[in-house]
């Protein structure tokens, strides 16, 4: 509700209430029909009023419901499929549909990322499956901290040629 319409109301109720105090003063023209009129227009505004406010109070809800449910969807879906794929997925390709989307990015292309996630992920699934049990059944979470570096060093030797002993000069 704007200030003007603030202000309007606020007017009406103080001529609603003049008129109640003048009903004894035959010299003021307190018609019950242009009291009505005025009384009906109140009750109007008032309910428009609280309709108004529900709404907002509506609308503020279900935005706090979406931005709940877009921090589960990063934090609890795309972020662990992003990184349990950085870890087990060794081909640059591969890796392409596991980017993660930006953290503001519009619902119809966080969604579009998510069913790409999704469909991808189909194609590897037994690495994804390995790599949520061994984070599911590691009770030390250095071990499981570990295990990622080893991977990602196993990954990284598999890209690289052999690296020589430091004896063994050519």
């Amino acid at each position: 509700m704007t200030q003007d319409q603030i202000r309007t109301l606020t007017a009406l109720r103080r001529v609603q209430a003049f008129m109640q105090a003048a009903v004894d003063n035959p010299l003021l023209a307190n018609t019950t029909v242009a009291r009505r009129r005025l009384d009906r227009v109140v009750a109007e505004l008032t309910t428009h009023v609280a309709d108004q406010s529900a709404v907002t109070l509506v609308l503020r809800d279900a935005t706090q419901h979406q931005y709940a449910r877009r921090e589960t969807l990063f934090s609890s879906y795309l972020l662990p499929l992003s990184r349990v794929a950085s870890v087990e997925l060794d081909d640059q390709f591969a890796l392409a549909p596991f980017r993660m989307p930006r953290r503001h990015t519009s619902v119809a292309r966080l969604a579009c990322s998510a069913r790409g996630m999704a469909c991808a992920a189909g194609a590897h699934v037994a690495d994804f499956i390995a790599a949520v049990v061994t984070a599911a059944f590691s009770s030390n979470p250095g071990e499981l901290a570990r295990w990622h570096a080893t991977k990602r060093l196993r990954a990284f030797r598999a890209r690289t040629p052999a690296l020589t002993r430091t004896g063994d000069h050519q």
